[in-house]
């Protein structure tokens, strides 16, 4: 146990915890984000929560349409002490909405966009989302459509890159067979026992950055279900091994799988620690106990 100690409060030069990853757009994303969408359940103050996460560190901020803070989120943004250029902001459309609703779907997608530029008061968004994309699998020219509008935003550069989020193997494939602007990452569902191994597998082998939410059970219980993470007995025992919280195993683990941890909290505490997941190095043996846990 002394040995782990060392080890993980060390910082260890030789131990591979990278700042930031590169997007297939040459774009630096950064390793770590904050996600603003609050917890059910719980009281929010976006724009306080999102000032605080930039004055701890998180250079990368995650948010939606869905989540109904874009305008707090831009303007903790404009307000922080980083310049734009430093931030690294995602936005997510609803493509549910998009299908739905009235006129033609071409311009109900640019309405879209452009009001997520509007309310976040911003020049660009970095990497722009389909937040829903399960909504799509059975309407893949929906999908081609909705896309192709968001490649416009690319071209005349208020977006700068493109993803998918809640991703399938169905609606990736489609996508790249029809892109003329690439899938650059994908935010999914990802903790050690419940992730889409095959788009985690595929992802890898096409080099599309790969950002996870519900890494510590949060997801399973925001559906009220129980946490099968924090209750995991291997977790909790690794956590006291290396004299370090669940958390930090957890995002360790996920960033050793080459993921980008997407941290919600609301607690200036948790933020703060959060960002000491390269504190923590998983040695090879705990990895494989943790990645034997998925079913």
């Amino acid at each position: 146990k002394q040995w782990y100690q060392r080890r993980v409060r060390g910082r260890d030069s030789d131990v591979p915890q990278p700042n930031w990853y590169r997007l297939k757009t040459g774009q630096k994303i950064p390793a770590i984000g904050y996600g603003t969408g609050a917890p059910k359940g719980s009281i929010d103050h976006p724009y306080l929560n999102t000032r605080e996460a930039l004055n701890r560190g998180y250079k990368l901020l995650d948010t939606a349409v869905l989540y109904g803070n874009e305008a707090q989120v831009g303007k903790a943004v404009r307000e922080s002490k980083w310049s734009r250029s430093a931030v690294f902001l995602v936005d997510k459309i609803l493509a549910s909405e998009i299908v739905t609703g009235g006129g033609e779907m071409q311009e109900r997608a640019r309405e879209t966009i452009r009001g997520c530029l509007e309310r976040l008061n911003v020049e660009h968004i970095d990497l722009l989302m389909i937040h829903d994309t399960f909504e799509l699998m059975e309407n893949l020219d929906a999908l081609t459509v909705i896309w192709r509008v968001m490649e416009e935003f690319v071209r005349e550069g208020s977006v700068l890159s493109l993803g998918l989020s809640h991703a399938e193997m169905a609606t990736l494939e489609h996508v790249h067979s029809i892109a003329t602007v690439p899938v650059s990452a994908i935010q999914n569902l990802f903790n050690p026992v419940d992730y889409d191994v095959a788009v985690y597998k595929y992802c890898r082998s096409k080099e599309i950055i790969i950002m996870g939410f519900g890494i510590t059970g949060d997801y399973h219980v925001a559906e009220g279900l129980p946490n099968p993470i924090l209750n995991s007995n291997l977790i909790s025992s690794l956590a006291a091994l290396y004299s370090t919280s669940q958390h930090l195993i957890l995002y360790n683990w996920a960033a050793q799988m080459g993921v980008i941890p997407i941290i919600r909290t609301q607690r200036v505490s948790h933020m703060r620690e959060n960002l000491e997941y390269r504190d923590v190095f998983l040695n090879p043996h705990h990895m494989a106990l943790l990645n034997g846990l998925i079913s």
